[in-house]
């Protein structure tokens, strides 16, 4: 994975991944397949390990401060992601979908709402936040040790065991990616790919869970000297996160609405998710450019 130029082969992916996330989850609320799966590998969680195997390349090319690192991080996850939540709630409060308290709804800003409420989420999709926040800090931890290696080796070896032995085997799964694609970046580590790679294929002889890894971090790597996409195809990944965010809520609301007409429903809950993420991302990066030039002003 190359550092510094744009890399399309990460732009082709998000979009491949978040059109298997949306596939997935239309087929489940229209109640016609709760997961598909191809050759036992499900769309909708192949798409969330290649965001994960995206995730864990970059955090390993990134060099600078754990704490810089950290911080821009965090600033790209929370601002849409907060806007998202609020308007979710207030959305389920108003048509009595489901029922909260006040801890779930502050457990959900702050984004342990999988760790605190995993069967009760007000927009499930969002799951996937709690997540990639834990494995955030957990790499942020790793960084500031001075054993930065050795502590996310350590990790990886912890989510393979869990794979297997846990109740949560997809987000042990998930970890088990965004940690081997961290290990894996850079250049010069050919043996260690071919290790891994022949480990992950023994392992998914008895558990195809280890499928996940080869499928996601391969395509991360071998999709790397990619040169350029279609031009919607980048439109999907610059809005795959802002997506990910809102569309089940516009998926399920047209679900309500237009139930029995699918050929009404399925293009409205989709297009209104698209619509909806560009606004969201224009208006937070509208927002957040004025607060920089304030600084400015005030420095």
């Amino acid at each position: 994975m190359n550092q510094g130029k744009r890399n399309f082969g990460f732009d082709l992916l998000r979009a491949i991944a978040i059109v298997f996330v949306l596939v997935q989850h239309q087929l489940s609320i229209m109640g016609l397949i709760e997961d598909p799966e191809v050759q036992r590998i499900s769309l909708g969680q192949i798409g969330v390990s290649i965001f994960l195997a995206i995730s864990g390349g970059l955090a390993a090319l990134d060099k600078g401060s754990p704490s810089s690192w950290l911080w821009r991080r965090l600033t790209r996850i929370y601002p849409e992601f907060w806007i998202v939540t609020i308007l979710s709630f207030l959305a389920t409060w108003l048509t009595g979908y489901k029922t909260f308290g006040a801890f779930q709804f502050i457990s959900q800003l702050i984004g342990t709402g999988l760790f605190t409420h995993p069967e009760d989420l007000i927009n499930l999709a969002t799951w996937f936040v709690s997540l990639i926040l834990l494995l955030y800090v957990l790499t942020f931890l790793a960084k500031s040790s001075g054993r930065e290696k050795l502590c996310i080796c350590m990790m990886a070896v912890s989510s393979a065991c869990l794979v297997s032995s846990s109740d949560h085997q997809f987000l042990a799964t998930h970890s088990l990616v965004f940690f081997l694609s961290y290990l894996l970046s850079g250049p010069s580590k050919s043996r260690a790919k071919l290790l891994v790679l022949i480990s992950l294929i023994a392992l998914s002889i008895v558990q195809n869970l280890f499928l996940y890894p080869i499928i996601a971090i391969g395509l991360c790597h071998s999709l790397q000297y990619l040169k350029s996409i279609p031009g919607v195809l980048m439109w999907l990944s610059k809005y795959s996160y802002e997506i990910f965010l809102c569309h089940g809520i516009f998926l399920v609301g047209s679900q309500r609405f237009f139930g029995d007409t699918p050929y009404l429903s399925v293009p409205l809950g989709i297009t209104a998710s698209l619509v909806f993420s560009f606004y969201l991302k224009y208006v937070v990066e509208r927002f957040t450019k004025r607060l920089q030039r304030k600084r400015v002003a005030c420095v």
